[in-house]
C-alpha cells in the first residue's frame, strides 16, 4: 500500500526511480514483517553457516521410496524442480520457540500443479516465504532447479524465473491498475518493447479492461487481490508461488484464476496454498497438507475430521478413480 512516505517525491516522472524504494519501505514496515524481521534474524543476513543449511549430500532418505508413498509416475522422473530437504523453521517466543515448520522433505515437480493445503496457522506462508527466498530456514535446505536458495547469487537467477503472489495485495495506491502493472513489469525487467503488449495481455486475460484505468485505492478487495495475481504473472514465469490467490475473489474470478494456471501448468511449477479442500481437488495433481494443534478454530475442524495429527505432513495424490482423495494419504 502506498503512503505518503517522505521518500516519495511528488513528481510522476521521478515515480519509477522511487517507487521501488517505497515499496521496500511499505513492504518492511507491515506489521507481519516487522514482527517476522524482530523474531528472525536471517531476514537481514543470508551468511552459510551449520545452524540453517544443510548440505546437499547429507543422508536423505526420499519418502517417495518408501512403501506407504504412491511411486511417482514415470512422466515426472527427472522433472523435480523445487527439493525441500529437512526444512525446519523456528521464531523466537516467549517462553518456548515457536516452530512454524518441522523436518519438510518432499519434491515438487515441473509439469504438476502442486497445493499447500491447511487451515490458518498451519506454517504454508511460512513455507511460501522460504521458496521465494523472503525467510531462511532455521534448519534444512531448498534448491530450486539445482540453485541453493542459501546463496545469493543462485537466489538472484532463482527470482528471475519466480512470480510471487503475496498473501498481502501488493500495489500503490495512487496509480492504475495499468500504471501499477506497468511498473511492476519494468522492476521485472521485462524488455520495455514488450511491456505494454504484456500489461495487454493480463489485463485481457483477467478481464480487467473495465478498471485498468481506476486508481488501485478504489479498487475492491477483490480486484485488489485479482492485480496482485496479475503483477504475479507479469513475463510469464517458469516458477508461480502463489499464496491463497483467490482469497476474496467472487466465484466467476476464481474459476478464471484456476483455468489459467491449468492451462500453463505444462512444464512450468506451480505451488499454490490454500485453505480449501475443493480448490486442491480442482487444480493440484498433488497436494500436501500441513497440520498442527496450535489453532483450535472453525478453519482447523474443517480438517481435524480426516484424522490429521500435530506436526505432520501428508502427501495426496488426485486420483479420477477415487471419490475420496483423502483414502491415499500417505504419512511422513
Amino acid at each position: 500500500m502506498l503512503t505518503n512516505h517522505p521518500i516519495l517525491l511528488n513528481r510522476r516522472e521521478d515515480f519509477i526511480v522511487q517507487a521501488p524504494l517505497q515499496l521496500l519501505w511499505d513492504h518492511l514496515s507491515s506489521p507481519g514483517i516487522q514482527k517476522m524481521a524482530r523474531n528472525d534474524s536471517s531476514f537481514w543476513s543470508r551468511q552459510r553457516n551449520a545452524d540453517h543449511v544443510a548440505l546437499e549430500d547429507e543422508i536423505y532418505s526420499d519418502p517417495s521410496s518408501n512403501d506407504s508413498f504412491e511411486p511417482v509416475s514415470p512422466e515426472f522422473h527427472g522433472k523435480e524442480a523445487i527439493r525441500i530437504r529437512n526444512v525446519t523453521k523456528e521464531y523466537k517466543g516467549k517462553p518456548d520457540k515457536i516452530e512454524a515448520l518441522k523436518d519438510l522433505a518432499f519434491d515438487i515437480y515441473e509439469g504438476q500443479i502442486t497445493a499447500i493445503l491447511g487451515h490458518s496457522g498451519a506454517g504454508k506462508s511460512t513455507l511460501l516465504n522460504i521458496l521465494s527466498g523472503l525467510s531462511v530456514p532455521t534448519k534444512g535446505s531448498v534448491t530450486v532447479y539445482s540453485n541453493k536458495l542459501s546463496e545469493m547469487a543462485d537466489l538472484e537467477n532463482i527470482s528471475k524465473l519466480t512470480g510471487v503472489c503475496p498473501q498481502y495485495n501488493v500495489q500503490f495506491d495512487y496509480l492504475t491498475v495499468r500504471e501499477n502493472l506497468r511498473l511492476f513489469a519494468k522492476i521485472k525487467g521485462i524488455p520495455p518493447q514488450e511491456v505494454e503488449q504484456e500489461i495487454q495481455r493480463v489485463v485481457l486475460e483477467l478481464q480487467m479492461d473495465s478498471i485498468e484505468d481506476v486508481l488501485a485505492q478504489n479498487l475492491s478487495g477483490g480486484q485488489k487481490r485479482k492485480l496482485t495475481f496479475g503483477i504475479a504473472i507479469l513475463g510469464d514465469p517458469q516458477i508461480f508461488l502463489l499464496d491463497e490467490p483467490t482469497a476474496g475473489l467472487d466465484p466467476f474470478s476464481r474459476h478464471q484464476v484456476w483455468n489459467l494456471l491449468k492451462e500453463r501448468k505444462m512444464d512450468r511449477v506451480i505451488v499454490f496454498s490454500t485453505q480449501f479442500m475443493d480448490e486442491a481437488d480442482i487444480l493440484a495433481g498433488k497436494y500436501w497438507i500441513l497440520v498442527s494443534f496450535k489453532y483450535h478454530d472453525e478453519n482447523f475442524m474443517r480438517f481435524e475430521k480426516y484424522g490429521l495429527y500435530a506436526q505432520q505432513l501428508y502427501c495426496v495424490t488426485w486420483s479420477p478413480s477415487c471419490n475420496q482423495p483423502l483414502e491415499q494419504l500417505a504419512m511422513i
